[in-house]
């Protein structure tokens, strides 16, 4: 009978479970320890590491500074340079947040305008009934 696809997929596995396992079992001897490794390329730096003093041709002998000095930190930003910098990056935000401000600005000026446009209708219009109902009451 023939096998399934399962079985062969299994056998496929275990035959390169065996392959893998005889191979590495027979290249481990050669293989050197981590630490082995690390210590040989220690030496080999310090064996061919660079000559404490060099010497060139017309220079004469000079010695290589250990460490260049580092640069003195920028002076830290005025807060107008940094709101200016800030503005350049985000330039769209800005544009909105100014066209939402000034609009909120008319909207509120149209607003109390029109209130008080409703107040002085509305006071004339009291005063138009009153003086109506005192005429009613006292004719001429």
């Amino acid at each position: 009978m023939s096998s399934t696809p399962y079985e062969k997929l299994e056998s496929y596995y275990a035959t390169v479970e065996e392959f893998l396992s005889s191979s590495l079992t027979n290249v481990a001897p050669d293989v050197p320890h981590l630490r082995q490794v690390v210590n040989r390329i220690w030496d080999d730096i310090t064996r061919f590491g660079p000559p404490s003093i060099p010497q060139l041709p017309g220079l004469g002998s000079f010695e290589v500074p250990a460490k260049a000095p580092l640069p003195a930190p920028p002076p830290p930003l005025a807060w107008s340079e940094s709101v200016s910098e800030w503005v350049g990056e985000h330039k769209l935000l800005v544009a909105g947040a100014g066209v939402g401000i000034v609009g909120g600005g008319l909207l509120v000026g149209y607003s109390v305008w029109r209130y008080r446009r409703y107040l002085t209708v509305t006071r004339r219009r009291e005063a138009k009934e009153r003086r109506e109902v005192v005429g009613m009451l006292f004719p001429d």
